[in-house]
């Protein structure tokens, strides 16, 4: 099915747009246009099985697949924080319980973790009821933190100085995970270094881009939401989770 996918890419981009970031496989044939699913020989019942037999290649190709019990979901390629925001509202509260229900690809412990991490983190406005209800908000309605979150990004880009950041250094830490794992994740080597991400990426796009090295596609399955996030994104919204060093 090469042939359709672009068509195959551009309706679910459309679908997880409608659906804020995420679906399951199994109620995906459903949502395709008729015209698609005719093109692709399917029915709107079609199982999920059948489907990612199908098209699972263009779906990997472009999206996350994301595991959890027996079932498969696609996700749009971001970070975690954003199906978080996607939920929330500046002025309407979400409890741990709604976001828990409505975060389906994600188990509980994964979206407390989360939680935990974005509270503390100032990413996320907290407020705690009499009856211990604790709900959470978008910042804004009236609230600072949109100024503060402004005024620290261009601070971090007025101290951000790319000649801080050097292929040397870059090449150093890979060597050093290189003696443990033929194939460096690229999750262990963003930790290593502990760059700024636009210092990271940027030097994986220029070293990937002259050949110095090759990225592979991460297999999502075999790694952690913190390892997930830790990955590099591609300008075609795939998840790379490895790099190897070309030899010349």
């Amino acid at each position: 099915m090469q042939e359709y996918a672009k068509d195959i890419a551009d309706e679910l981009r459309n679908i997880l747009d409608k659906h804020k970031g995420f679906i399951a496989v199994s109620q995906l044939a459903s949502e395709f246009s008729k015209g698609l699913r005719d093109k692709l020989y399917i029915k709107s019942s079609t199982t999920a099985g059948i489907l990612m037999k199908k098209i699972g290649t263009v779906i990997e190709e472009n999206f996350i697949i994301h595991k959890k019990g027996k079932s498969n979901y696609i996700l749009t390629p971001c970070e975690m924080d954003d199906f978080v925001f996607a939920q929330l509202s500046e002025n309407k509260p979400v409890t741990m319980n709604e976001l828990v229900k409505n975060l389906k690809p994600f188990t509980k412990a994964e979206i407390i973790a989360l939680m935990t991490e974005m509270v503390n983190t100032g990413k996320v406005r907290v407020q705690f009821a009499e009856s211990y209800r604790v709900s959470f908000f978008a910042w804004g309605a009236g609230h600072e933190r949109r100024q503060v979150q402004a005024e620290n990004t261009a601070q971090e880009v007025q101290s951000f100085r790319p000649e801080d950041y050097t292929q040397a250094e870059f090449r150093k830490s890979y060597d050093e995970l290189h003696r443990f794992r033929e194939f460096v994740r690229i999750c262990d080597l963003r930790r290593s270094l502990n760059w700024p991400r636009e210092a990271f990426d940027g030097m994986i796009r220029a070293l990937r881009d002259n050949g110095t090295i090759r990225v592979i596609r991460a297999d999502e399955s075999m790694l952690t939401q913190d390892e997930i996030r830790d990955c590099f994104i591609d300008e075609n919204k795939t998840l790379m989770g490895l790099i190897t060093w070309n030899v010349r």
